[in-house]
């Protein structure tokens, strides 16, 4: 399959040459519509450009006495000398500021500004806020880069060293993958400690029993690997309410 990329066709001759087929079809009479579509993608296909551009050429070309400057491009294009309001630059550098304050505003909340500035009314786009964002750093991407390493906006879930905080949760794993003694498959339960700095297993226990020692099984692993943890974060499972650091203490 070959895929056309869309060019822009500047020369009204050339834009004239492309419509004539069409304009011939119009003039005598051959709209039908199946063959006029087929007529539209064809000619499309052949200039690089889509079926709605070829139609929006043929309905000013018609509609102004088939007049050749009908099909002048009305686009102003986006290089910085199309720029025609003056305003312009300074309702972006608004928007970025605001940004640069709270990360947390998306390009919507930007039209704001055009509530506080009505000279601003009508300048502001929602693809156009976004990329004069990146282009000055501002996309959120990046303002969580630099200011809080990807970790500060997660707020208790993602701490700053290592053991501070560490997330234990016991899981059932899907149904075939333990068997017992005697070859029958049986259900079986992982308890996972996660931590929530670098987000990463550092400690795990496996059992075909939901029971305490499931959880401090990993948890004894944990401490003697790595060390004590500042806090232990658990789920209100039935295991876990009961008296597990007594448990651990004693294992």
């Amino acid at each position: 399959m070959t895929i056309r990329k869309k060019k822009y066709i500047v020369d009204l001759d050339a834009r004239l040459r492309i419509l004539s087929a069409l304009i011939i079809a119009k003039n005598t009479g051959c709209t039908d519509g199946t063959t006029f579509t087929a007529m539209l993608k064809m000619a499309a296909a052949n200039a690089g450009c889509s079926v709605r551009t070829l139609q929006r050429w043929l309905e000013r070309y018609i509609n102004n006495g088939k007049d050749i400057q009908a099909l002048k491009p009305s686009y102003k294009g986006s290089e910085p000398k199309a720029k025609t309001n003056r305003l312009f630059d300074a309702a972006i550098k608004i928007v970025i500021a605001y940004r640069k304050e709270n990360m947390t505003l998306t390009c919507l909340s930007f039209y704001v500004v055009e509530s506080e500035f009505p000279d601003f009314v009508g300048l502001l786009k929602r693809s156009t806020v976004q990329l004069y964002l990146k282009r000055n750093n501002c996309n959120r991407t990046q303002i969580k880069k630099d200011t809080c390493d990807y970790r500060e906006i997660y707020l208790r879930y993602r701490k700053k060293h290592v053991l501070d905080s560490v997330q234990c949760d016991v899981k059932e794993l899907p149904k075939g993958l333990i068997t017992d003694d005697s070859g029958i498959s049986c259900n079986a339960y992982i308890q996972l400690c996660v931590d929530n700095h670098s987000r990463k297993i550092i400690s795990f226990a496996v059992s075909t029993e939901q029971k305490v020692q499931l959880v401090t099984d990993s948890i004894k692993s944990l401490v003697c690997n790595l060390g004590i943890p500042k806090t232990l974060v658990l789920d209100n499972g039935s295991i876990s309410q009961q008296n597990t650091g007594q448990s651990c203490l004693s294992a």
